[in-house]
């Protein structure tokens, strides 16, 4: 496998707590879409999610980052802590 990256994004958040969701993502100063490496499904990916340059999330993905990050975000089930904890956030 030829690794290519790394890649970084600034995320915008929105939506109500109960279903949060990216808004344009901005990739070397220009809304984007992720790069096509990142949404590759069974190509695994190891994501770090900053904050003001405090790490608040270490994650890894085989599937698209795009649908991993919104399953992530969206509560599901009776317990609303399920989730990203970072999700509250308005840019990351």
């Amino acid at each position: 496998m030829e690794y290519k990256g790394p890649y970084y994004y600034t995320l915008q958040l929105s939506g109500n707590e109960d279903k949060r969701v990216l808004s344009p993502k901005v990739y070397n100063g220009k809304v984007s879409n992720f790069k096509s490496t990142v949404t590759k499904k069974q190509t695994p990916k190891i994501y770090i999610v900053k904050h003001k340059n405090k790490i608040v999330y270490v994650g890894y993905a085989s599937q698209s980052i795009g649908k991993r990050l919104g399953q992530g975000l969206r509560n599901s089930g009776v317990n609303k802590n399920l989730g990203y904890k970072w999700k509250e956030l308005l840019e990351v």
